[in-house]
């Protein structure tokens, strides 16, 4: 469904990324509305004589600023007597700029030609926590945002076409993406390298040494099991996962919170709120134990971010 949805964006022009990282023209389709094009359209005289799309067809482009964590319009630039230099205005990471995907809100349908440069390549892009407008380049086409996200921790990815439309992990950058941006949310400042550039081939990664990498055994792991199978069927099932991005990531989200919350459980009190969970199923069982023991219920809540970061729809 996804590359079904990819391939409007080519229903009538072929979108190309011509040239090399110093001087790039880049064609593709637009659509009345906002688009998130590739970065580097900081000014409408880049637009192409051979663009459908001239500069009255545009009404305004926006750039999002990471160091910020707002919107700065590049078009048209209003002066404000606020701000005193250009850094002011644009923020200290005003060079990304020119890389970041921007939004561009454009009057019809059509093509879009411009020439622009000093794009940072995505497989070497750095990234700030939380929101950043990426630009596709050349040679990331072909791969998956997991084989480029190198020390990322991606929580969630989008592309837009007339509405945001998540983007799956593991799919393969298709053509069609080329010229058009992403939104990606990190978790922490990080860098995208491309992983398989040695072939694919590297050592696992060493443990953290702290419980995360802990699976929970025996009665510890009864208790994850009895919390996780009923608060998992009422959130996913019944509930359709609605507040979550997916069934899928609905069920990982409580797989992980069940997970944390058994190994909160002091040893003593394993047997006797197994028994409990057995007898009266996991949401009851917690409820007692919360009142026997309220401090666990404090201690997940610190766990949120870990479990839901990118399959809740409000992390």
């Amino acid at each position: 469904m996804l590359l079904v949805g990819l391939a409007v964006f080519v229903s009538a022009y072929t979108e190309t990324i011509d040239g090399d990282e110093d001087n790039i023209v880049y064609t593709a389709s637009a659509f009345q509305g906002w688009n998130i094009m590739n970065g580097g359209l900081y000014t409408l005289s880049q637009i192409t004589e051979e663009s459908d799309i001239q500069p009255e067809d545009i009404s305004a482009i926006f750039y999002y600023s990471p160091s910020k964590k707002a919107y700065i319009r590049i078009h048209p630039n209003l002066e404000d007597a606020k701000f005193q230099s250009e850094e002011d205005y644009y923020g200290p990471d005003r060079s990304l700029m020119y890389s970041s995907a921007v939004w561009v809100y454009v009057k019809r349908d059509g093509m879009i030609q411009y020439r622009t440069d000093d794009i940072i390549s995505m497989t070497k892009r750095d990234l700030t926590s939380g929101w950043n407008f990426v630009s596709v380049t050349q040679n990331a086409l072909g791969s998956s945002l997991n084989e480029l996200k190198g020390t990322c921790n991606i929580q969630k990815a989008y592309y837009y076409f007339k509405e945001y439309n998540q983007l799956d992990l593991n799919m393969k950058l298709p053509n069609d993406m080329a010229s058009h941006g992403l939104l990606i949310k990190v978790s922490d400042d990080c860098s995208f390298s491309l992983s398989n550039s040695n072939g694919g081939v590297a050592p696992p990664q060493i443990p953290d040494n702290d419980d995360s990498v802990t699976q929970n055994t025996g009665v510890r792991k009864d208790i994850e099991d009895y919390y996780y199978n009923e608060f998992s069927y009422e959130e996913c099932e019944l509930n359709g996962a609605k507040e979550y991005t997916s069934v899928a990531d609905c069920k990982s989200a409580w797989r992980c919170l069940a997970g944390e919350y058994a190994k909160l459980i002091p040893e003593s009190d394993l047997q006797d709120l197994k028994n409990y969970m057995e007898e009266h199923g996991g949401e009851s069982g917690s409820i007692y134990y919360a009142n026997k023991n309220p401090s666990v219920n404090s201690q997940l809540t610190t766990k949120y971010n870990t479990c839901l970061a990118g399959r809740h729809n409000d992390y």
